[in-house]
């Protein structure tokens, strides 16, 4: 079942190294002028200041952002930040890839984590005015089995079930499985990595791409061999791991809350550069938010999800490499400038 939260709860003005400025009400400060401070006519953002000749005030933008995102390693790399900052119920975690989709198309959310690919092709198609921020993850994806002798080659000839149809997760596989000259028998797309993990658990035959943290959760409860795919592509490519899912921020958040977008983006460099430092803290954090799969199994699942913060525009040439792998799935051609932030 899907689980879907969302709510309006205001963002909490919390000074911290993990979490930015963001408030819930109008903060106004004045100078040593005796006349009484006016109250401001507009709300500007987190950051702007207002001043006159005679008085010195700043306001707070009180709209609160709000997002969607898939579990897994997306929403970790967010939990650090809405557990701190105290606005889990702003985000809205999806388990269907299909509601991202219509979150892009009807526009109604300020954030939407998402496969790189498909945010650049509704873009692409002009049925998206969302914008890629930045890079969270970097790959967490496993090829997995239940068989005592499960190797890459277990995969020639065999029934393999996948999710992510038409996502990065395939494009990658595919360009794995070419580069490896291996080629599946019978191939089954689920709707995402919860469905295989089930396939995982409950067939003791099956091969499944199944992707942290449902990896790690499965391995407590059966005995699992499973092979990185992140490591194959890098020794391929040559090139590190590839981009897998971002950040991308709607056209009308940007025009109106501008402030807040932008320290929402620092906020989550923030917290996905805790991680790297904290792991505890972390799955802590990552349990508090989506309430699954337990602070042991996340502790051994965080590392192999692969999340790091990076500036959309920076990776460019990574992203790019990617796209290039299959181009339907970006639109036809690569991601112009335009779209990023």
């Amino acid at each position: 079942m899907k689980k879907i939260f969302l709510s309006a709860l205001s963002l909490l003005f919390i000074g911290t190294t993990l979490v930015g400025c963001a408030g819930n009400g109008k903060a106004t400060t004045t100078t040593a002028t005796p006349t009484t401070t006016p109250s401001p006519t507009t709300t500007e953002t987190t950051s702007a200041v207002s001043t006159t000749t005679s008085t010195s005030t700043t306001t707070v933008d009180e709209y609160v952002l709000k997002g969607i995102m898939p579990g897994g390693a997306p929403a970790v790399s967010f939990a650090n930040y809405v557990t701190t900052s105290n606005t889990k119920d702003n985000y809205t975690v999806v388990s269907d890839t299909t509601l991202l989709q219509q979150a892009f198309a009807k526009g109604e959310m300020d954030i939407v984590v998402a496969p790189i690919n498909m945010g650049a092709n509704l873009y692409s198609k002009g049925k998206s005015t969302y914008k890629l921020a930045s890079v969270l993850t970097w790959g967490n994806l496993y090829f997995a089995s239940q068989r005592e002798d499960f190797t890459l080659a277990s995969l020639n000839n065999s029934p393999v079930t996948f999710f992510g149809e038409n996502s990065i997760n395939m494009a990658i596989v595919d360009y794995v499985l070419t580069s490896k000259n291996i080629t599946t028998g019978e191939r089954t797309y689920l709707g995402s990595t919860s469905n295989t993990q089930e396939k995982l658990l409950t067939d003791a035959e099956a091969i499944v791409l199944v992707a942290e943290p449902a990896l790690s959760a499965a391995k407590t409860k059966k005995t699992i061999k499973s092979i990185s795919v992140q490591e194959l592509y890098a020794e391929l490519s040559g090139t590190g791991s590839y981009p897998q899912a971002g950040l991308f921020v709607s056209a009308s958040a940007v025009a109106n809350h501008k402030g807040l977008v932008d320290q929402l983006l620092v906020d989550i460099k923030a917290s996905c550069d805790l991680i790297k430092t904290d792991l505890d803290t972390s799955a802590a954090s990552a349990f508090a938010f989506l309430g699954a799969p337990g602070v042991p199994v996340l502790k051994n699942a965080i590392p192999g999800s692969n999340i790091d913060y990076k500036k959309a525009s920076d990776v460019k040439e990574k992203i790019n490499a990617v796209a290039n792998l299959k181009l339907a799935l970006f639109g036809g051609a690569l991601p112009q400038d335009e779209f990023y932030y």
